[in-house]
């Protein structure tokens, strides 16, 4: 199975900001999938919206799956993850 890396942004942020279109380009060269989401409404986020979106790309997280937050991405993956309980998940990196 591929691995999946999903870049999560924060408070008024955007999938293009910061790093993360260098560490789509690495994640990439290395042949794995590389995904920044688009947070609905970084200047005024909702837990519910951002768990949401979550749930809708990601699914369920599994050993395949490498998770990637920054700022209040990070709380969002810990929250997401404290909700999907999954068994076992490929790594996760939270950059504040």
């Amino acid at each position: 199975m591929n691995r999946r890396v999903y870049i999560v942004h924060g408070f008024e942020g955007n999938p293009h900001g910061n790093w993360f279109d260098w560490l789509c380009a690495q994640v990439k060269s290395t042949g794995a999938q590389a995904i920044s989401l688009t947070m609905p409404n970084p200047d005024k986020p909702s837990t519910t919206a951002w768990q949401f979106t979550l749930d809708q790309h990601i699914g369920k997280p599994d050993a395949h799956t490498f998770l990637v937050g920054h700022s209040l991405g990070c709380i969002t993956l810990l929250h997401f993850l404290s909700r999907q309980q999954p068994q076992k998940i490929g790594g996760l990196l939270l950059a504040a």
